[in-house]
């Protein structure tokens, strides 16, 4: 694995970990609702539909991933792989304003996801109560397709990698660091949301992000940026 690659990965990891404040915002609410909506017997069973909830959540990132991917590949093919990693770049700039605070684009994104979304949740429905593993995976997954700005903006700066290999697997690195938002409980859930929260650690997280979009536009200045 060269060291872009390995860039890349650790990239989408920290997005999805720096981005948790608004995954919190967005999804806390329904993670909730859907922990309400188990029907397990034991204390660790209900432990485990949590984990596929949030499994069948991550699988859907990859299979988006496999699809913008493979459109990825085919814009490069045609000639259109810098015009793609222009626009990722705008939305991962984009993105870095959200995170810091400081725009509310993102907003409209999801608004506009949210009219494909009404399609999609209907089939959930047939899924609860969630009493088995299989359910529990396959609502997640549904759940994963709940419009996110956040999602949209790692999807096309995956697409911009012009890979079916490469593109999913950022969006699994994606996934994975934004569990620990959703996952933790207790005074550990507490003490990180108080620090993804922290207004000085949004603005430098955005930051961050901001830096990463600058760096995926193609042009000279990412000799000085790397």
């Amino acid at each position: 694995m060269t060291h872009e690659v390995a860039l890349l990965f650790g990239s989408a990891f920290v997005i999805g970990l720096l981005g948790s404040a608004h995954c919190i915002g967005m999804c806390g609410g329904l993670s909730s609702a859907l922990s309400m909506g188990l029907k397990p017997q034991k204390p660790a069973e209900k432990v485990w539909f949590l984990n596929l909830l949030n499994l069948g959540r991550i699988f859907s990132y990859v299979l988006a991933g496999v699809m913008v991917g493979s459109v990825g590949y085919f814009a490069q093919d045609l000639g259109a792989g810098k015009l793609l990693r222009l626009f990722a770049g705008i939305l991962m700039i984009l993105m870095g304003l959200y995170i810091a605070g400081l725009s509310k684009v993102l907003v409209h994104i999801e608004r506009a996801g949210a009219k494909v979304f009404s399609f999609i949740q209907p089939l959930s429905r047939a899924f609860y109560p969630i009493n088995n593993s299989r359910k529990a995976f396959i609502v997640g997954f549904f759940w994963g397709w709940l419009p996110c700005g956040l999602v949209y903006s790692t999807l096309v700066w995956s697409a911009a990698q012009g890979s079916v290999i490469i593109s999913p697997l950022l969006m699994l690195a994606f996934g994975m660091g934004t569990i620990p938002a959703l996952l933790l409980t207790g005074s550990l859930s507490v003490k990180f949301q108080s620090v993804i929260k922290n207004s000085n650690f949004r603005l430098l997280s955005g930051l961050a992000v901001l830096i990463m979009g600058i760096w995926t536009i193609p042009g000279p200045h990412k000799s000085w940026l790397m």
